[in-house]
């Protein structure tokens, strides 16, 4: 959960809280990872706009989790995602190479049948 610091007030802002920069921000990434006792993970830093951020802390102040659960999480969902696209992609390819192709024409055939079979 980030940790807002209070910071000194002013009559145009009565309460006003400080986000901790991106240094401050990786250093706590970085020890709250380290705290298990295991070997430390690897740090990944990036750079992004305010809005994206502001997405993020309200994300992880509705779920009670930190910015790192969902980077890691929505980074996990994202290359599980690519990385089956590039497979697919893959076996597509070799089985061109194979010659295991399948004719337009019959390609047609099946959906025009799929269509007309159709509850709609």
């Amino acid at each position: 959960m980030i940790k807002l610091k209070p910071v000194p007030t002013t009559p145009e802002l009565p309460f006003a809280y400080h986000l901790p920069t991106v240094v401050e921000t990786v250093y706590d990434v970085y020890n709250h990872s380290n705290s298990g006792g295991s070997m430390p993970s690897p740090v990944l830093s990036f750079r992004t706009d305010e809005e994206m951020l502001s997405k993020l802390d309200q994300l992880a102040e509705a779920t009670e989790r930190d910015r790192q659960y969902h980077l890691k999480r929505a980074l996990s969902r994202y290359l599980d995602a690519e990385l089956w696209h590039l497979q697919a992609i893959a076996e597509g390819i070799a089985d061109a190479d194979a010659n295991n192709l399948t004719d337009l024409n019959s390609v047609k055939e099946k959906w025009v049948k799929r269509a007309e079979n159709s509850p709609d």
